[in-house]
């Protein structure tokens, strides 16, 4: 059964657990849920599930876990952008992004701008730039696995994200 999904490049353990950290200050500050503290590869996909994971399978065995420099913090008006540790972008994932979205979505034109989230709301200027004044980022995020998150629970806004369902996990074992 097809399902609408994102790939998300979770970070390892150790910086797993500081960006949860953040996001679960964050969230209880603004009174949000916080979330899996993750980078978007691309999104959306439709596809079966057990499908994508088979075809990602030897991208994921063929690929290191990425280094990505941050380029720090930064804010917006966009609901899934409040607050963002911004990330360079590398040949590898530049290319690997590309190639998902000519493979899955070759008409989608949107820039590819990888981030992590920190908050996910609608917040006033003011508000979000004392958020974005609290995080030091660290000089750089390695990520050692690929997830699948079902996503189709979100409404026309796509502000439904505590439904999400991971489906799976490849690591990255280059």
């Amino acid at each position: 059964m097809n399902r609408k999904i994102s790939l998300w490049l979770l970070p390892v353990p150790e910086q797993a657990r500081q960006l949860t950290a953040h996001i679960e200050q964050l969230s209880t500050q603004r009174g949000c849920v916080p979330f899996r503290p993750h980078m978007t590869l691309y999104s959306p996909i439709i596809a079966d599930p057990d499908d994508l994971r088979q075809l990602l399978l030897a991208d994921c065995h063929n690929t290191l876990p990425l280094t990505l420099q941050s380029n720090g913090v930064s804010h917006s008006s966009a609901h899934y952008r409040a607050v963002v540790i911004e990330m360079l972008k590398s040949p590898v994932l530049s290319n690997w992004h590309d190639r998902l979205r000519k493979d899955w979505n070759p008409s989608d034109n949107r820039p590819f701008a990888p981030h992590i989230s920190l908050v996910y709301q609608e917040i006033e200027f003011a508000e979000r730039l004392n958020l974005a004044g609290q995080i030091v980022p660290q000089t750089s995020y390695e990520f050692g696995s690929l997830a699948a998150i079902a996503t189709e629970t979100s409404d026309e806004a796509g502000h439904t994200y505590q439904e999400w369902e991971l489906l799976w996990t490849l690591p990255l074992s280059g």
